[in-house]
Parts: C-alpha cells; structure tokens; sequence
C-alpha cells in the first residue's frame, strides 16, 4: 500500500508520518497559541488509521493539468484514493462514492467518465477537493488552491471549502500568498520569511495590528478601493536573500528599516507579543 505523508489532528494531538524539523518548528508555535496540547509523535500508516478512524492523506490542491493524470477519467482519479487506502470494497460501493463525492462539490455524477481536459480550472478544482474528502480527512493541506482562478470562481471555491469545513468539521492548512483570500478564509494566521516563522495569532490581529515590520510591509502592499484611506505603500529596499544562505542574525534585517545593532548578530526568539500574537522581532512591542 503506498504510504502518504500527512498531518492529523485528533483529540488535540499532532500525528506527523516522517520526521521533517522545519515543519515541526514552523507549525509548534501556531499550535501551542490556539491553545492545543501539543504532541508530535512519529508513527506509521496503520497506527493512523488505529488512532484516527481515517487514513493519511496529504492533498495539495492543484488546478494545473499536471496535478491530474490525463489519461485517467475524473472517476478514475478520485477512484485511486478509495483503492489505495481499500475503503470500497466492491464495484457498486466505489461507483456510488465516487458519485457522492462528486455531487458534494457541486458536479454531476456524469462528469466522472470525462477526462481532465474536459474541465475548467474551477471544475478541475472541484474534483480536486472531490480527491481531498474520499479518505475523509481531519486536515486537507490547500497549497495555494485559488491562485490560478478569477475572481468569481475563487468566491465559488472558497465559499465551497467554508461550507464543507461546517459540514464535514474539517480543518484546513492554507498555503497562499493572497492576502485577502487569507484574510477572509483564516482564523489564524502564519507569516514566514525565508523558512522561518516571523508571526502567527488571530487573523483579525495580525491583518489589523501587525507587530512584525516584515508582516507591516506585507499587508501594505494589499490594493484600497479608496487609495487615500488605506495605509502607506511600503517598499522594502534590496533583494530577497538566498534561503539557502540567510543572513546572520534576524534573517529580515538587511531590507528592515528599523533594524538594530543586535538585529544583525542575535536572531529573535518567537515571542508572545500580545495574548495569543507572537512575532520573531527584538522591537516588537
């Protein structure tokens, strides 16, 4: 059986399938500030599922045809999972989940003997949150899945996953650099420069009172329908470094305009700025 990394979440314990320290350390931090007892524990396929009631699986949502085989139909692809983790026994049971799934995410089951060329984006995304729910997941992974849209169908996919996470009380890790889809769709917030986490809190505090001058910069660049009351443009000056060669200290201070001395030789702790608000900056206040 081919095994899946992935991340569960069950009864406020962290399961992580093979051991990768720079996503323990970027995840911690946000974990520890909801208020979960954190756990991460190394295990294996079989104990997931012992655990969770629900097989791994890791989906990144991706509308490109690449992310699809294309000479599988769209029955085939969303079939792969339910035959791979054995949770159709029969023919009928796996025509009548794949049928299911696809009505769950606003397609006719008809649409299952079409291939992915046959879809548009928004659809081929459909099918791709179709994918994420046939293993019935507790966390679906969405590495950046509206970037590739227009405007109206990342409202149609994002009102879609708001109204499964109510449904089905799936969580939700979303990777994405549109400030105002993170905005609208998170409850809490990670903001990282060169691998390393420089804040994470609410969402509303973080957008509104950004204690990390990095973050500041960020939501700055978001565009105002009124250009007059939104807040000044910031524009960071230089380069981004090489994340394979950061720079010493806080690895934000070469393009930091309020950057110290000792900003260039201690990197910053992750620190509780506010309750609840951390931020990796020595003049977070």
């Amino acid at each position: 059986m081919r095994f899946i990394p992935v991340l569960l979440y069950t009864n406020a314990t962290f399961l992580l399938a093979s051991p990768d320290p720079a996503l323990l350390a970027a995840l911690e931090p946000l974990l520890l500030a909801s208020g979960a007892r954190v756990e991460i524990v190394l295990t294996a396929e079989a104990a997931l599922t012992s655990i969770t009631g629900h097989p791994p699986a890791l989906v990144l949502l991706d509308t490109n045809l690449p992310g699809m085989d294309p000479r599988m139909t769209i029955g085939q692809t969303i079939g792969e999972s339910l035959d791979i983790h054995r949770l159709a026994p029969t023919v009928a049971l796996r025509q009548a989940r794949i049928s299911e799934l696809l009505t769950i995410v606003g397609l006719d089951p008809v649409h299952a003997r079409r291939y992915p060329h046959e879809f548009s984006g928004g659809q081929r995304q459909r099918v791709g949150i179709a994918r994420a729910l046939a293993v019935s997941p507790k966390l679906i992974v969405c590495d950046e899945p509206v970037s590739a849209l227009d405007a109206s169908v990342q409202a149609q996919i994002i009102n879609l996953l708001q109204d499964l996470q109510r449904e089905r009380a799936v969580a939700y890790l979303f990777v994405a650099h549109d400030l105002a889809v993170i905005e609208h769709i998170s409850r809490r917030v990670m903001v990282m420069y060169l691998g390393k986490v420089v804040e994470c809190g609410d969402a509303k505090a973080v957008v509104q009172t950004p204690k990390h001058p990095y973050t500041t910069a960020l939501f700055s660049a978001v565009p105002q329908i009124n250009p007059a009351t939104g807040a000044r443009r910031i524009i960071l000056p230089g380069e981004m470094p090489s994340p394979l060669d950061p720079p010493k200290g806080c690895p934000f201070h070469p393009r930091c305009s309020i950057a110290e001395p000792r900003c260039r030789i201690e990197p910053p702790a992750l620190r509780e700025i506010s309750p609840a608000h951390f931020a990796a900056c020595h003049l977070a206040r």
